[in-house]
């Protein structure tokens, strides 16, 4: 009688590994492509944002020289006073001059409304073309240009332009009403025979 054959079973255990990524970290030359990278990116956008600033800040000195000129019209229209708008382009700066009795003193407007203010040495009154009218003489210099609002609303009719040596801006004032306008630009795109529409709405 034959044995019966015992048959064993193997069962063989494979473990099955994932390969693993090399790890690494960045070497020394990406490092500095990056670093390079970013210097060009911010290389060329800071001027950008510094010729912004410089153009921002301009047009907000231009914009306060209106506001001293709107402040001194309605001074001497409600004072019944003439009124001055001083500029004074060794300091770079302008104010508004009041004169607070018929003797003649006169004083520096300061308020919440408006005040003395002197630009940064970048900004340069870079022209000044006035047209004095009317009785009353006030005495200008190379260093001094003297506006002069009259309580009857009529001013001395002015161009000051204010820039940085590539961006201007001009204000103009206009004799007939001794209102002030802002414009972007020089003083020969600013007319000085500029035309008041409004003025002439209403005299018609």
């Amino acid at each position: 009688m034959k044995a019966t054959p015992v048959r064993t079973r193997t069962s063989t255990t494979m473990n099955r590994r994932r390969p693993r990524r090399a790890e690494r970290g960045f070497t020394l030359i990406e490092l500095l492509v990056v670093a390079l990278i970013a210097v060009l990116l911010i290389g060329g956008a800071l001027p950008t944002s510094v010729r912004r600033y410089q153009r921002l800040q301009l047009e907000r000195y231009a914009r306060q020289l209106r506001l001293a000129a709107k402040y001194a019209r309605l001074y001497a229209v409600e004072t019944n006073q003439p009124c001055q708008l001083v500029l004074l382009e060794e300091t770079r700066s302008f104010m508004v001059v009041a004169r607070l009795s018929d003797d003649g003193a006169e004083t520096i407007v300061s308020n919440p409304y408006v005040r003395p203010c002197q630009m940064e040495e970048r900004y340069t009154f870079e022209k000044i073309v006035i047209m004095p009218a009317g009785g009353e003489s006030v005495s200008s210099d190379e260093t001094r240009s003297v506006v002069v609002f009259r309580p009857d609303g009529t001013a001395d009719t002015a161009v000051i332009q204010i820039g940085d040596g590539v961006h201007q801006y001009s204000v103009s004032i206009l004799g007939a009403t001794g209102k002030a306008k802002v414009q972007r630009g020089g003083v020969e795109e600013v007319p000085l025979d500029v035309i008041d529409l409004d003025a002439t709405g209403r005299a018609g």
